[in-house]
């Protein structure tokens, strides 16, 4: 083994991201787009946590039960806002109408007029207001000039804002880590001449774009139903607290947008001419028959798959456990321990998993790559099992975001199954060879920018290996005849 120094490292990476135009660029695009994303998304998420945590702060102090979450059922014409205790799937209905827009506001106790909270941002002291019966939830005062008392029914509607804007606070969370993510896999673009993460760099800006776009369809939804709920004059709440939120909300789900798109074409457009770059040089040291190089595809295609998955994955059964502790549904689930080792046991076999994908196909282990299969096959077959649970189906219904990642990571599990079948099948038809061969070569130190075609007789050879050297026309032709470099036949397969 050699070592190589930190400042060596340094050196060669330095001189990877600088060969030319398009490597600087790509790397420039990607920590400016890393460095706006994280402003943008900080913004957000702190508009989104400040008004989430004063929306808990009321909740808290009307005692409402911890099992308590709401929903609004689909109804033609109106809004219908109901509170469970428990998820509504079963023969019993566990749940209750707080709200209901078809009905006369003069069934509400408030007044016609709509009140607005001031300073609350500065900080305002929230206290329950004793009931002699002990009823639940309790009328909730807010002292601010003058004082401002909510009734139990609107500490009731308030949960379903509470619950929309905790999940943005998690979605904003996701958002940042998957911008850290994505510029460390753009790094290993430039570093290694990486086709796989370049194509999965390039589906994570897709999959990016696509939710910014549905980010910014779904707000003026959520922002009339936050509007008839808590602000409409004669509602149970008469109080204006969410018309600034949404008017700056707004400005930045179409600033993310812009900005996803945006990035999108940007980075395509740079993918398209890295990956003509690294496709020309695949297998530019031994001339690989085409028959390998298609072969070479899907493995690659295996491999971008891998790499995406090990976000998406993750990040969707992040999503779940986050649900299982920190909202109702912690107090609902019967099987949260199952649930969270099945989680856990996802986790600690990800990165296995996905080491045996690359080495057992690079190598073609046939007894590894069995392994690998069935492991693909028992993740899927788990996580597909789990919507057998009436917890995790409602879940899934109602948080768009974490349906996104959870069909994205079936989607990935299942083409890497189907990927990974059709490179099985094509095992002994010479990509181990070839890529054995080649790595061969490089650790040698040998000229990689060499067009094979210039690789004539004479060349000088690293003298630490016993090459065998066969010569190969092109496709049959009269071409000049190339070298095929290879190991000795004893280490062929292995």
């Amino acid at each position: 083994m050699y070592y190589i120094s930190p400042k060596a490292s340094a050196r060669k990476a330095y001189a990877r991201i600088t060969r030319s135009r398009i490597t600087t660029s790509f790397f420039i695009f990607t920590l400016t787009y890393l460095c706006v994303q994280c402003v943008l998304q900080s913004l957000v998420f702190s508009l989104d946590n400040e008004y989430a945590t004063f929306v808990s702060r009321i909740i808290k102090a009307g005692n409402l039960p911890p099992q308590n979450f709401t929903y609004i059922q689909p109804e033609s014409g109106h809004l219908l806002l109901q509170m469970c205790d428990d998820i509504p799937f079963g023969k019993t209905d566990p749940c209750t109408t707080i709200y209901d827009s078809s009905m006369p506001s003069v069934q509400y106790e408030q007044s016609a007029s709509v009140r607005v909270l001031h300073g609350w941002k500065q900080g305002l002291q929230i206290t329950s207001i004793p009931s002699f019966f002990n009823i639940t939830p309790s009328e909730v005062l807010i002292w601010t000039d003058p004082p401002v008392v909510l009734t139990g029914q609107c500490v009731e509607i308030l949960t379903y804002p509470y619950q929309i804007l905790t999940n943005f606070t998690n979605e904003e969370i996701t958002w940042l880590c998957l911008q850290i993510w994505l510029v460390i896999v753009s790094f290993f673009v430039l570093l290694n001449d990486s086709v796989p993460h370049t194509l999965a760099a390039l589906m994570t800006h897709a999959l990016e774009a696509g939710w910014a776009v549905y980010a910014t369809w779904r707000g003026p939804t959520y922002q009339a139903n936050f509007q008839k709920l808590t602000a409409q004059p004669g509602s149970p709440c008469s109080l204006d607290l969410f018309s600034a939120y949404w008017k700056q909300r707004h400005v930045f789900e179409i600033s993310d947008a812009i900005l996803s798109g945006t990035g999108l074409i940007v980075f395509s457009y740079l993918s398209w001419k890295l990956l003509k770059v690294y496709n020309a040089q695949s297998f530019k040291c031994v001339g690989a028959p085409q028959h390998v190089m298609r072969i070479h595809k899907f493995f690659m295609a295996v491999l971008a798959c891998l790499q995406l998955e090990v976000f998406v994955l993750v990040t969707s059964l992040g999503l779940w456990s986050k649900t299982l502790s920190g909202t109702a549904m912690a107090h609902i689930s019967a099987h949260t321990p199952l649930y969270k080792a099945l989680y856990i046991g996802t986790i600690i076999l990800l990165l296995p998993w996905i080491a045996m994908g690359w080495y057992s196909i690079r190598r073609e282990m046939k007894i590894m790559m069995i392994v690998f299969l069935g492991l693909a096959f028992l993740i899927t077959a788990v996580w597909a099992i789990m919507f057998y649970s009436m917890v995790y189906r409602w879940t899934y219904l109602q948080w768009p975001y974490l349906a996104c990642y959870t069909m994205a990571s079936f989607v990935l599990l299942i083409a890497s199954m189907i990927l990974g079948i059709i490179c099985r099948m094509n095992f002994g038809k010479g990509l181990a060879h070839y890529l054995q061969a080649e790595a061969t070569l490089a650790s040698q130190d040998f000229p990689s920018d060499e067009h094979p075609s210039t690789i004539h007789r004479g060349m000088e050879l690293p003298q630490s290996v016993d090459w065998d050297m066969k010569i190969l026309a092109k496709d049959g032709s009269h071409s000049p005849p190339l070298y095929l470099v290879s190991l000795p036949n004893e280490d062929w397969g292995q």
